[in-house]
């Protein structure tokens, strides 16, 4: 060992370097690199291959989904439909010469654990929002029955949302929508 130490890597502090040392250094720092290479490539490939691999999860926000059935002071359904994610009457103004009874119950396909629904009433500049006590999926109050008074004709907007209304967070229940309120349009009728 200490022979081919001697002929093909040793340099001599008195003697000039020899082409074998320096042919033999130049072919060690090749292979070296070639080998860092080879390995590189290798990981490289190893990483972007386990990743194609792996199963990813989707991510999937919860659903909260509402039924909405609106009826006049005579008893008769107002046909709603579901457009952009929020329920309007097809109609799209209700008339002032009625009283409307309106029902939120919350549906089975909801997998969120709590919702509530944005009821906004408007025309022209008055408007009025109002939301919703929490409609939970492990308590009673899963539905809500509120009566709307116009004292002129209105559109009428319920948009259902997932989560915690901020009326209901922050503990200020007389603005929520309960069982049996009855909410007047526009709160101040113009004369």
């Amino acid at each position: 060992m200490k022979a081919f130490y001697d002929k093909f890597y040793r340099i001599y502090d008195d003697k000039k370097i020899s082409d074998t040392v320096i042919i033999f250094r130049i072919i060690v720092t090749v292979i070296i690199i070639l080998s860092c290479l080879a390995v590189m490539t290798f990981a490289g490939y190893a990483y972007y291959e386990y990743d194609l691999m792996i199963k990813v999860n989707t991510i999937q926000s919860a659903t909260f989904e509402v039924n909405v059935t609106v009826a006049d002071n005579e008893n008769n359904p107002v046909e709603m439909e579901k457009r952009n994610g929020y329920y309007i009457p097809k109609s799209d103004y209700l008339t002032k010469d009625n009283e409307y009874t309106v029902t939120i119950s919350r549906t089975e396909n909801s997998s969120a654990e709590t919702g509530y629904c944005r009821v906004r009433l408007f025309k022209g500049n008055n408007e009025s929002i109002f939301y919703t006590i929490q409609l939970d999926a492990d308590t009673p109050t899963q539905e809500v029955t509120f009566t709307v008074n116009p004292s002129e004709d209105f559109k009428f907007q319920i948009t259902p949302n997932w989560g915690t209304s901020s009326c209901w967070a922050e503990g200020n229940f007389s603005d929520c929508i309960t069982n049996g309120k009855i909410i007047n349009f526009p709160e101040n009728p113009t004369p």
